[in-house]
């Protein structure tokens, strides 16, 4: 079966992200206002985890594409007038191969892009407890995964193990979270060779934030449909006075972990000041808060030019 769908994907690809549909897209997203807003994470070669990076090959292939096809904005300046359809690149949690990666590609192809960070993740050093869980997954000995111990998971079949432990994981609240990582954690680093996706340090933040455009990814990546108002009220506290202490500037983006909330949770960050508020949806954006975003990966670059045009979503004309 998982072959099957595999072969289903590449067709579909191949049929939708060759040039010619390609430019189809292209040409009826410059006759629409919309702005294209790709989320990305990691970008590396692949290190083993099964939570697999974007190839450094086609991210470049992507900033090629879009420098030759779109105006690249940031969300400072996403309704400034352009004869090209606007794109924006958002990423998510703050990975060290960003600025060791990322920021030198974009640099040569003069793209900015949003990165929206972590602080708990900064401060210790380690990536959400569901990137862990992918890391342990994709890289240990098939007798460590199968001695894994998680209250409430029973199966440990490999069938896209790491992707099912990580949901299992976001769909918990933060309190829940923690009182899993209190357990998994040992598990993890009981493995000596366990090595987790690396962050960012606060040296790597400010570098990359003097050319690139830095948001909030909630203080703790705690997933806020599972969290109370005033949870959420604190982690903007804390979000708003760590950038102040690191930046010196306000936070002004607002990137909600797995991007979901309530209508209700979107209003108070709105009345907090914050300008920009990011979400998934995976749609076209209108330019206003909140925006909407495509979720981004790729294989091959017939999947990567059908991805970055909006996959199966149409631009309103």
């Amino acid at each position: 079966m998982h072959l099957i769908k595999s072969k289903i994907k590449y067709f579909i690809f191949l049929l939708m992200g060759n040039n010619f549909s390609s430019n189809y897209r292209l040409v009826r997203l410059k006759k629409s206002e919309n702005v294209t807003i790709l989320n990305l994470h990691r970008v590396a070669k692949n290190d083993g985890s099964s939570y697999v990076p974007l190839h450094p090959y086609l991210f470049e292939e992507l900033l090629k594409f879009i420098k030759s096809n779109f105006q690249v904005v940031t969300f400072n300046n996403i309704k400034e007038n352009s004869t090209k359809p606007k794109i924006i690149l958002s990423f998510d949690d703050g990975y060290k191969d960003f600025i060791d990666i990322a920021c030198p590609l974009l640099y040569k192809y003069g793209i900015r892009a949003n990165q929206n960070i972590i602080p708990a993740c900064i401060e210790s050093q380690l990536p959400p407890l569901n990137v862990m869980a992918q890391d342990f997954v994709g890289k240990a000995p098939i007798e460590l995964i199968k001695q894994l111990k998680i209250p409430g998971f029973k199966d440990l079949s490999n069938h896209k193990l790491g992707f099912r432990i990580s949901n299992f994981i976001k769909q918990k609240s933060f309190e829940q979270q923690e009182t899993l990582r209190d357990i998994l954690s040992p598990q993890f680093f009981s493995w000596n060779e366990f090595k987790p996706t690396l962050m960012m340090n606060k040296s790597e933040i400010l570098q990359a934030g003097s050319i690139h455009e830095m948001g909030a990814h909630s203080y703790s990546h705690a997933s806020m449909l599972h969290e109370r108002d005033e949870y959420l009220i604190d982690d903007l506290n804390k979000c708003k006075i760590y950038f102040k202490k690191l930046f010196g500037h306000p936070m002004n983006i607002y990137a909600f972990p797995n991007g979901k909330c309530s209508e209700k949770q979107i209003e108070i960050v709105k009345n907090a000041g914050v300008e920009h508020v990011l979400l998934l949806e995976e749609n076209f954006d209108n330019c206003d808060s909140p925006h909407c975003r495509f979720t981004f990966d790729a294989i091959n670059l017939n999947e990567m030019r059908f991805k970055a045009t909006g996959n199966f979503k149409k631009p309103k004309l």
